[in-house]
């Protein structure tokens, strides 16, 4: 046996051992369930959505705002997971509620940090406009400077406005601070 067969047969010795070592020692990655898939068109009756709030609140609306909101479930992929969000107004339009609690953060042990040089909101800075990918199908537009929202499903008849006010970590909503310029970008 030359050499060269020596050194190979060793390293092989050495990454089977490895191989083993790995399988017995690192726990394997749990296998999560897939979530049940709805592609367009896979939605045409309540009953073909699984038992629970979402499918409840869509059987208690009237049959015209029903039919909208399965016209429109019928255009768009969604997922199981998305039903937890997933939310009809009235009329039976579509939208996504996050629900999430807001941790207040601790009183700070240091001075805020100042702006060198702050910008105002309106209008809005132009060296603030960034796009991901321009040309892209679709936009999402994210409003820093603030605004009243209104005539939206979003509203009821108990907050026909909800004030939505500028992005700010300094408690000062007339301008972008260095440190809010650099959370933007």
């Amino acid at each position: 046996m030359n050499r060269a067969s020596v050194v190979v047969s060793g390293l092989l010795k050495c990454g089977s051992a490895l191989l083993l070592f790995s399988a017995v020692v690192i726990p394997a990655q749990p296998v999560l369930p897939r979530a049940r898939q709805f592609p367009p068109g896979t939605v045409n009756r309540v009953e073909d959505l699984p038992v629970g709030r979402f499918r409840t609140r869509l059987e208690a609306l009237p049959a015209a705002a029903r039919q909208r909101a399965l016209d429109r479930l019928r255009r768009f992929h969604f997922t199981e997971l998305d039903l937890v969000s997933l939310e009809p107004d009235a009329d039976g339009e579509l939208f996504y509620v996050d629900k999430f609690l807001v941790d207040l953060p601790a009183e700070a042990a240091s001075e805020p940090v100042m702006a060198g040089v702050a910008l105002p909101v309106n209008p809005f800075p132009a060296s603030l406009i960034f796009h991901s990918k321009p040309g892209a199908p679709n936009v999402l537009y994210l409003n820093f400077s603030g605004e009243n929202v209104s005539g939206t499903s979003w509203n009821t008849a108990a907050r026909t406005t909800i004030p939505a006010v500028a992005f700010s970590t300094d408690s000062d909503y007339s301008t972008f601070s260095d440190a809010e310029q650099l959370a933007i970008k």
